[in-house]
């Protein structure tokens, strides 16, 4: 069931107000409209844990928003002659399995059906890969 907007934001009629009315909104697609960070971490803890690669909280934080060369760079320093050879082949098996579970985050369905009432255009920006837009949100 979709609830209202303006039962999960009770604030949100004011700052939609006409004052106040954006001409359009563009959302990250990663963490924002869904939760697909969250699922990437835990594949790369499953994947590194079943290598015996320890991973600090820490470094989570650090990869949490990168793009794909800035991330591995940053684990690759963190790790240093602890990652195997074949480590991302193995990562990226593990996050494709772990994308099966990817959901909006909460809340999504009501803004977008909120912002589309008002005809306010919306736009996806991501890093992410054209395909990997079609087949994450297209489930949508």
């Amino acid at each position: 069931m979709l609830e209202r907007i303006d039962e999960r934001f009770p604030n949100a009629s004011f700052w939609m107000s006409a004052a106040l009315s954006p001409r359009g909104v563009v959302f990250d697609m990663d963490g924002l409209l869904l939760n697909t960070e969250s699922l990437r971490m835990r594949a790369l803890d499953d994947c590194a844990r079943d290598l015996g690669v320890s991973l600090k909280t820490d470094l989570f934080s650090a990869l949490i928003g990168g793009a794909t060369p800035q991330s591995r760079a940053a684990l690759e320093v963190h790790v240093r002659d602890d990652l195997p050879k074949d480590f991302w082949t193995r990562y990226r098996r593990c996050a494709e399995a772990r994308m099966e579970e990817v959901a909006p985050m909460p809340g999504v369905f009501a803004l977008l059906e909120h912002l589309g009432q008002r005809q306010i255009p919306c736009a996806i920006a991501t890093s992410a890969t054209h395909a990997s837009v079609q087949r994450y949100c297209g489930r949508f």
